[in-house]
């Protein structure tokens, strides 16, 4: 009876220990050496209630996205996104990429060929620099040249964002109007034609600049707004056929005797888009006795889309003089025969663009083919005087393509129609060449 008690006992131990072994894991044999503590978290005790081996696995980051010490991911921007709609800051006045002190410029070179002359000039070299004081308080400044020959500062304020929880910012110093795309966004690679557009030559003179504070900040995501109060304009000097562009300071000379406020709205919530409006009013008599109350207004909209190749923008202005019979007037005395000076001025663009490069799924490289339909009349309203003149608006279409192989360079070439008016370049075609860049 002892025998075969005993050798049910053995029979039972080995059962229990062939049991315990196929619930373990089964781990290769380890040549035998000290035992050493790994830091570790402890496995959980099993679920039937029986307490295996202590095992130490390494400590890993959480993958869940609510956890504190997951980083959010953010999606990827498309490939041809233009960074301004999701900023709404220009190229140049970005201070960032971990540089205290940023240091850059940007230029460019045109060959123009009209009917009776060729051009070859170095449009305009410029170099901006700024200074972070603290994670609030910055300063910016542009130093242009301009056909080798014209020193300007074309921007320098001082800007401080002093709430880490309120959206607003200040600037003081000489600042850029926010009216149009290209017074804003002007570095020469981010528009396609070799030069600016006829608009922002003579309706909205970019680049327009005047001493002013003001505030700018966010309403929501997505809706931006700037506000400033500026130097007025000096009337006296506007002209029929140059619009407002001759009257304008530009920080050249400060007018305290006028003042003006200037502001701008803009959306781009929606990926790939972004409209905006504007508008500047303010006094304009620059101590004329003849022009006191003196008035300028100018309404502006525009918008672009940038999405899947495919690069739309448009954009209209409109200006107001009030008091253009009494400008006439006075540039009359030292000019009988001037034209009369229009009192509303107005001016349109529409362009598409598509860069045939996008398709390739494995290059950034731009290659944009575009066309561009622009019509400009300083004088749509004419002051009523006695013997006007007479003009008529210029219209343009101009076709070309830009070549980009980063966006920080381009190769250009357009050709530019009139289709009505005169120009003063004595013929109807003009055919450029340019090359830009911007760091």
């Amino acid at each position: 009876m002892r025998t075969l008690l005993l050798s049910l006992g053995l029979l039972a131990l080995t059962s229990a220990s062939a049991a315990a072994q196929q619930t373990q894991p089964q781990t290769a044999p380890q040549p035998s050496q000290p035992s050493v503590t790994q830091p570790a978290q402890p496995v959980a005790a099993q679920a039937d209630g029986k307490s295996g081996p202590v095992i130490s696995l390494p400590a890993e980051e959480s993958s869940d996205p609510s956890s504190p010490s997951a980083a959010p991911s953010k999606p990827a921007l498309p490939r041809d996104y233009d960074p301004t709609m999701a900023t709404g800051q220009a190229f140049s006045t970005d201070l960032g990429s971990g540089r205290r002190i940023p240091i850059g410029a940007y230029g460019e070179t045109h060959l123009v060929m009209l009917k009776n002359d060729t051009q070859f000039t170095l449009r305009r070299i410029v170099l901006f620099f700024g200074h972070h004081f603290t994670d609030w308080a910055s300063v910016y400044s542009e130093l242009e040249v301009e056909n080798v020959s014209r020193f300007e500062i074309e921007q320098s304020y001082l800007e401080l964002q002093p709430f880490r929880k309120v959206p607003i910012g200040f600037r003081a110093g000489l600042v850029l109007l926010p009216l149009s795309i290209v017074n804003l966004y002007h570095e020469p690679p981010v528009f396609h034609s070799v030069d600016r557009p006829t608009m922002d030559q003579l309706i909205i003179p970019t680049t327009w600049r005047e001493f002013g504070a003001g505030v700018f900040g966010s309403i929501v995501d997505g809706l931006r707004y700037q506000v400033y109060v500026v130097t007025g304009a000096d009337g006296s000097k506007f002209s029929a056929d140059q619009g407002i562009s001759p009257g304008l300071s530009r920080g050249f000379v400060v007018n305290t005797q006028n003042a003006a406020v200037t502001g701008r709205i803009n959306y781009s919530r929606i990926l790939g888009f972004d409209i905006a409006a504007s508008f500047y009013y303010g006094s304009a008599n620059q101590k004329e006795q003849n022009l006191e109350g003196i008035r300028l207004g100018i309404v502006e909209a525009d918008a672009r889309f940038q999405r899947y190749g495919m690069m739309l923008r448009a954009q209209y202005a409109r200006t107001f003089i009030q008091g253009a019979d009494r400008i006439t007037q006075v540039i009359r005395q030292s000019t009988p025969t001037a034209s009369a000076i229009g009192s509303q001025g107005q001016g349109f663009y529409g362009e598409a663009g598509y860069n045939v490069l996008y398709p390739i799924q494995n290059t950034t490289q731009q290659l944009i083919l575009f066309g561009r339909y622009e019509y400009v009349d300083t004088r749509a309203v004419v002051a009523e005087v006695a013997d006007p003149g007479t003009s008529e608006a210029l219209q343009f279409f101009t076709a070309g393509l830009s070549y980009r192989p980063i966006l920080e360079l381009a190769f250009k070439f357009d050709y530019r129609r009139t289709l009505k008016g005169n120009d003063g370049t004595g013929g109807n075609d003009r055919i450029s060449f340019g090359a830009a860049f911007m760091y």
